[in-house]
């Protein structure tokens, strides 16, 4: 079977039944940054409103922009489901063409760095720039996976099970590690079975990560003057870094 593009139909369900929703300390680290900054705010690769839904529930104008059509048809369902609206767009933000400037554009967790080759980054955030109100902040969400980098291995194997009523989907993953590139490559198949159906979806991803002083760079390269990061971790294990940039 040909490996499909990421975040297809299947991979989008299993995403939302392990990561229903952001964390409590998530939201609240955004909904602190964005109160008393006049909108639109934007989330760059939203996928199924994990974030984006949360922050709309709170009542801040925010867009959301993404590549996988799967994951916005859920991210519409969702917010259908809560009564609530939002613009959504699907597009690559490498090329972004939103007829709108924004206060503030959010990369939530580790989205920014699927983002491969890393000329395809120089271009999402010169995209994400120009979209920027004049004085305007990029907000980047990053982490370093601290426990692949340190493993004496370079292959690892993952299975995961998942279940919703009488449907389950198994994840079987094989990922490969390149420390001298600083990416590792996942070949994930999804395996849904419901009462007498079987259907399957195969994917490629890549994910890269950036230390500290490299990321400065590449964000200087795309035009931001004033840049800062901050250790955040919203979550236990990988070493994660928050990054503003005007």
């Amino acid at each position: 079977m040909a490996i499909s593009q990421s975040y297809k139909a299947i991979s989008t369900e299993f995403y939302d039944c392990i990561k229903p929703s952001a964390l409590e300390k998530e939201i609240l680290f955004y909904t602190s940054l964005l109160t008393g900054i006049q909108g639109p705010f934007l989330e760059a690769m939203c996928g199924s409103g994990r974030l984006l839904v949360p922050l709309v529930q709170f009542g801040y104008e925010i867009d959301g922009v993404d590549n996988s059509s799967a994951m916005l048809q859920q991210c519409a369902q969702r917010l259908h489901n809560q009564q609530l609206t939002a613009n959504l767009y699907d597009q690559d933000i490498q090329y972004l063409s939103i007829n709108k400037q924004y206060a503030v554009i959010i990369v939530a967790y580790g989205s920014f760095q699927l983002l491969y080759p890393k000329d395809n980054a120089l271009k999402a955030l010169v995209s994400l720039k120009k979209h920027l109100q004049p004085g305007g902040l990029l907000v980047l969400d990053t982490f370093i996976p601290t426990d692949f980098i340190m493993s004496d291995t370079s292959n690892f194997y993952n299975r995961r099970l998942v279940k919703s009523g009488v449907e389950t989907i198994e994840l079987v993953s094989r990922s490969y590690l390149d420390r001298n590139k600083q990416t590792f490559t996942s070949l994930n198949r999804y395996t849904k079975k419901s009462l007498d159906k079987i259907a399957i979806e195969e994917e490629e991803r890549t994910t890269t990560w950036y230390e500290d002083a490299e990321l400065h760079f590449l964000l200087q390269q795309a035009g931001y003057t004033t840049i800062t990061s901050q250790n955040i971790s919203f979550q236990a294990g990988d070493k994660s870094l928050i990054y503003t940039a005007r």
